[in-house]
């Protein structure tokens, strides 16, 4: 009777330490999800499953069509366009041949991109897709609209040699003219990147990277004139932002400048990118400029940080990646979203 008592509690004790039938158990795991908050970081929505981790500094936008208010979603391959609330969604470009910078025009209408060397102009609603640049003697890239036309600022690279040009091609697409190339001059032999009209259009901000003597932040007036270096910077792979009322900002190796039209520092936030932050990987501002929301981790693990402008202030908005405000306000941005089923079949394998 001694040794069945203990056999029994022996039982028990592997009958309790066994797993539960996989039926009583809760699998739960994450997706990415494209949402918005208020710039408090309150009142999270999720809108539509987000394509991949977008590993883009410049994913999402909003923009307003026939005044409604639109969602673009673009990474390395794709480029979608939804409602404001995550409905309707079209893909507009699905590629294994990467897709480079996207821009959106200024009614809302067109989007402008790259692929394979080629500028291609697509409306937003997916139909009349237009070649714009088919010289295969040329690698064109890094397209962007004028913010008051159709007008598109271009990258163009030789296939067979280091040539480099900015271009600009009118709104009709018929006419291309050339507004710098690296034959000569100042950025003789240099390359160029990310080209971006100031607000009124009248004059271009691009990089030169590489370069120890020349990289920078340069400025060009749209008739080619005036091309002039206002900061002298390694731009790593920083976006050139341009805020409402002019002003400019990049964020070159772990810094965020904030600068007037003639490269003159207005704002310099270095000293606040410190211990838990590195190099700003994606941010963008408010529509007023006086606040500006960034990531600096990958994806997987991303805060969003809201820093005011004339405070310097940092708060910390928690997870989340890619932030963009959209013209009411509110941050646009990549969320990881956790779901939690009891079925082994609902758990996303991605």
């Amino acid at each position: 009777m001694y040794y069945l008592k203990y056999f029994l509690l022996l039982i028990l004790f592997i009958v309790i330490s066994c797993d539960l039938p996989s039926e009583s158990k809760i699998y739960h795991w994450a997706e990415h999800w494209i949402a918005v908050m208020d710039a408090h970081g309150q009142n999270v929505q999720y809108l539509h499953q987000a394509s991949d981790y977008h590993t883009s500094s410049e994913c999402l936008k909003g923009f307003y069509r026939d005044g409604a208010l639109k969602i673009l979603e673009m990474n390395y391959n794709t480029i979608k366009v939804m409602d404001a609330n995550g409905e309707n969604a079209i893909t507009l470009k699905n590629t294994s041949a990467g897709i480079s910078r996207c821009s959106v025009s200024s009614d809302g209408n067109y989007i402008v991109y790259s692929v394979s060397g080629n500028i291609l102009k697509q409306a937003t609603d997916g139909s009349q897709l237009v070649n714009l640049t088919e010289d295969t003697s040329y690698y064109d890239t890094d397209p962007q609209f004028s913010p008051i036309s159709q007008e598109v600022v271009f990258v163009r690279r030789g296939t067979k040699n280091h040539y480099a040009a900015i271009m600009l091609l009118d709104e009709n697409a018929d006419q291309l003219t050339k507004l710098i190339d690296n034959t000569s001059g100042a950025v003789k032999n240099s390359q160029f990147s990310v080209p971006t009209f100031n607000r009124n259009a009248t004059r271009i901000y691009y990089f030169v990277p590489g370069s120890k003597s020349l990289s920078g932040l340069y400025r060009i007036n749209r008739d080619g004139s005036n091309n002039k270096l206002i900061y002298q910077v390694n731009p790593s792979a920083s976006p050139i932002v341009v805020l409402s009322n002019g002003n400019i900002a990049i964020a070159p190796y772990g810094k965020l400048f904030v600068f007037d039209s003639t490269g003159k520092i207005l704002a310099d936030f270095s000293d606040r990118l410190n211990d838990d932050m590195d190099t700003p990987l994606c941010f963008n501002f408010s529509p007023d400029g006086s606040l500006t929301a960034l990531t600096t981790s990958p994806p997987y693990n991303s805060h969003i940080k809201l820093i005011n402008i004339k405070t310097k202030e940092i708060k910390d908005l928690g997870l989340g990646w890619a932030p963009s405000f959209l013209p009411d306000g509110r941050i646009l941005f990549i969320a990881k979203r956790w779901f939690e089923s009891k079925n082994q079949k609902d758990v996303n394998s991605d």
